[in-house]
């Protein structure tokens, strides 16, 4: 139904997956819903328009998946919740599932993780929320995934799409999303990919690691103040509206770049003020450090009736 070629059924297979001996003698997997009689002969004999082949149609339509959209691929779709909140989700309008890791890129430039798992043909995912008053400084979103089934098919690898998004363009692809069915800002992102090489990716990274060590990276390096507060108000205008996970990771990518930049500018020592709480900060704060180079000691601080409400951090 939804391309031109044409072949002989040879095999049915569970799941309602036909195989197709195409003209070069390739077999291919289709859905039994996009197989059309186009040989004269098969019309002779299975009839036009008879009972039996108007019965074998339902039937195969009662356990097929309704077909929501004709627009097939993988999208990430963002969905209004209010007036100030935008949902992220990613959708499988495909015949396969696929296996998929979100994550975002973090200002030290590793990876936070966002969400991992499988989504079933004709289905979707809901991944996380953002505010719109803060869309300029959405970090770069990471897409992976490959497609998997049950019987044959291709082995079309791993493939990788860096999401960054733009005003100007991003508030123009408004419409309705596949599989949702409602109005969303839509991007298809399985179009012009390609398979990613895992060995190149690794050669890449080696390379980029190694001239981070010898430049010092491009960005521009600032000696940061001798003590730095995480407290989420002082460093998010719009920290209402960011989950808990949302407000540690923000708050541990800046504690992270400001380390980088005080070991960068040869300072002797920095405080990092993570106040009390339930610890969380604190504690995250410390395993980085226990694992961090250039690293002499570091302590607690700043003692209060509670307990310690600051880190400071002595450097080689």
């Amino acid at each position: 139904m939804h391309d031109n070629q044409e072949g002989i059924i040879v095999n049915v297979t569970k799941n309602n997956i036909v195989e197709i001996e195409i003209e070069d003698g390739f077999v291919i997997p289709v859905s039994a819903r996009e197989v059309v009689v186009v040989a004269k002969e098969e019309t002779d004999y299975f009839g036009e328009g008879g009972a039996s082949t108007t019965q074998n149609v339902k039937e195969v339509e009662a356990v097929q998946p309704k077909v929501v959209n004709s627009e097939r691929g993988v999208f990430m779709a963002y969905t209004k919740l209010g007036h100030e909140i935008l949902e992220a989700i990613l959708i499988n309008n495909t015949d396969y599932s696929i296996v998929y890791s979100v994550s975002e890129e973090t200002t030290t430039g590793n990876q936070q993780g966002v969400s991992a798992g499988v989504i079933l043909p004709k289905n979707y995912q809901r991944l996380h929320k953002k505010t719109i008053r803060s869309f300029d400084e959405w970090p770069a979103l990471v897409v992976r995934y490959m497609l998997h089934s049950e019987d044959y098919f291709e082995n079309t690898g791993l493939f990788q799409r860096r999401l960054k998004f733009r005003a100007s363009n991003f508030f123009k692809v408004e419409k309705e999303a596949p599989v949702l069915n409602e109005k969303a800002y839509v991007v298809q992102i399985d179009q012009d990919l390609k398979a990613v090489d895992a060995q190149e990716i690794h050669s890449k990274m080696s390379q980029k690691q190694a001239a981070a060590t010898l430049t010092g990276g491009a960005e521009k390096v600032v000696r940061p103040a001798d003590k730095v507060d995480l407290h989420i108000e002082k460093i998010s205008a719009d920290h209402e509206f960011l989950k808990k996970e949302e407000m540690l990771e923000l708050q541990m990518e800046v504690f992270a770049k400001k380390l980088d930049d005080a070991i960068a500018t040869g300072m002797d020592e920095i405080v990092f003020v993570h106040g009390i709480g339930n610890g969380t900060l604190r504690n995250k704060i410390h395993k980085y450090l226990s694992k961090a180079a250039h690293i002499k000691f570091y302590e607690e601080t700043e003692r209060t009736r509670f307990g310690f409400a600051a880190t400071r951090v002595k450097i080689h």
